[in-house]
């Protein structure tokens, strides 16, 4: 989890070009043959998880967008691209994604269904939802 923390913050791109941001959380996915679904036209996506039967419906959503603020916190994962996730959402992101793994090798564990959202350009109105939305994430 710490691995893709950093590496989000290190990249963070604010609203609306998220565009690597996207492509990592994307691949995560991917590598794993789990069945992520791309935003039509955007950089959000989702990960539908069934469990063993029917039975309710959760989701779970983070943002990934950052703010246009230059870090200046020294630390070795800095951002250096004027951006910064000042707000946590690489924090929110890296935790969703471990869980959804998580979730996805225990899924003849448990009922229901689980949607795994991430949104983009939260921070600006407005924002990613809308479009999420229009193309079925909910």
């Amino acid at each position: 989890m710490r691995e893709h923390r950093r590496w989000l913050h290190q990249h963070a791109e604010i609203s609306f070009q998220e565009t690597e941001t996207s492509r990592y959380i994307y691949e995560f996915y991917k590598k794993r043959n789990m069945p992520v679904k791309r935003q039509a036209y955007g950089n959000g996506m989702w990960v539908t998880i069934g469990g063993k039967n029917p039975g309710k419906h959760v989701a779970l959503r983070a943002d990934f967008d950052a703010l246009p603020i230059q870090e200046e916190t020294g630390f070795s994962f800095a951002c250096t691209t004027g951006a910064m996730h000042a707000c946590g959402h690489d924090a929110h992101t890296a935790y969703l994604m471990i869980l959804a793994g998580c979730l996805w090798d225990t899924r003849e564990r448990w009922n229901g269904t689980v949607r795994i959202l991430h949104q983009p350009a939260e921070e600006m109105p407005p924002g990613g939802a809308r479009a999420m939305i229009a193309d079925g994430a909910l």
